[in-house]
């Protein structure tokens, strides 16, 4: 598998790429039957978003033919993916997540897509670490198996235009 390379800031740093990780806009059937779906990006602004931060306010950028800035002004935020997940599940609003955090949940449509047509910037997983020159054995070990075990374990597709 192929994977965009990450540009760092301290090139003394290696960024060997693990695993594709796209993320989607996903929400519980419940919460999408009360409140309906968003048919465009921009009809986020008027659902409750769940978001990953600090922060009340962000931005979720959609990349395709014209790309998409929608500056979010969550309902409720949480510093935990796992909090986000709940609130997601239980209903509370619409997430951003990481397929590998909600695809099971998509596939057994407790969690459903929102947006589908609208891909969302992907977030490749990857191992940090200092210039190779310099690698421990066991990190370099540990790397490879991370590597090999996040390869066997990918099954999703990537979405049109991630």
């Amino acid at each position: 598998m192929n994977w965009p390379v990450l540009s760092l800031a301290d090139s003394s740093l290696i960024a060997r790429p693990l695993a594709p990780n796209h993320r989607v806009v996903c929400a519980a059937p419940a919460y999408l039957r009360e409140h309906g779906e968003p048919a465009h990006p921009a009809d986020l602004i008027r659902h409750r978003c769940i978001v990953i931060g600090d922060s009340p306010g962000a931005e979720w950028r959609f990349i395709g033919d014209e790309p998409v800035n929608v500056r979010i002004d969550a309902g409720l935020v949480s510093n935990d993916g796992g909090v986000v997940l709940a609130w997601a599940l239980a209903g509370a609003g619409i997430a951003l997540k990481s397929i590998w955090d909600v695809g099971n949940d998509l596939a057994a449509d407790r969690l459903r897509r929102v947006l589908p047509d609208y891909a969302v910037a992907a977030a490749p997983l990857h191992a940090i670490y200092p210039h190779s020159a310099h690698l421990a054995p066991r990190v370099r070990a540990f790397v490879d198996y991370l590597r090999e075990r996040l390869q066997a374990a990918w099954r999703w597709e990537s979405p049109p235009g991630a």
